[in-house]
């Protein structure tokens, strides 16, 4: 994951604060997924492990670009060691990019779209949650508001 997330304030990640449509996301994804695929033919599944990783720092780049810094943790996830992250539909870039079972590119394509909302999903539940908190210690000192579990 990029230094972004792991550095970022709330202001950078709160998705009141930021528009989100998955359009772009499908486009950018659909582009470099495309051109990386191109000239492999019925191969397009043995796409280097190298390849694979510059593929998601590509990602990564393009979405902070098209999104904001609050993007590039979209491929945090939950299987990732020492704790992962919130985001269940993506593993890695050896076993989610270009799977053996995957009839065609597209279907990475999607699998990458749909970590990007989950990863913001997440972030939208997360602000609810703080929502929900700030209402319930709204009327308590912020001593009080603090100690709250």
């Amino acid at each position: 994951m990029l230094m972004t997330v792991s550095c970022s304030r709330w202001s950078d990640v709160d998705p009141a604060g930021h528009e989100f449509d998955l359009e772009p996301a499908r486009r950018i994804v659909g582009r470099l997924v495309q051109a990386t695929v191109a000239d492999r033919g019925a191969s397009w599944r043995a796409v280097p492990q190298k390849l694979r990783d510059g593929l998601i720092e590509q990602f990564d780049r393009e979405f902070v670009g098209e999104y904001g810094a609050w993007a590039s943790g979209w491929h945090w996830a939950a299987s990732e060691p020492g704790g992962g992250g919130p985001v269940r539909g993506w593993c890695c870039s050896r076993d989610s990019l270009f799977r053996r079972d995957d009839p065609d590119p597209q279907a990475t394509v999607e699998r990458v779209v749909a970590a990007l909302g989950e990863w913001r999903q997440y972030l939208v539940d997360l602000a609810a949650a703080f929502a929900d908190l700030y209402q319930e210690t709204a009327d308590l000192s912020l001593a009080d508001q603090v100690e709250v579990r």
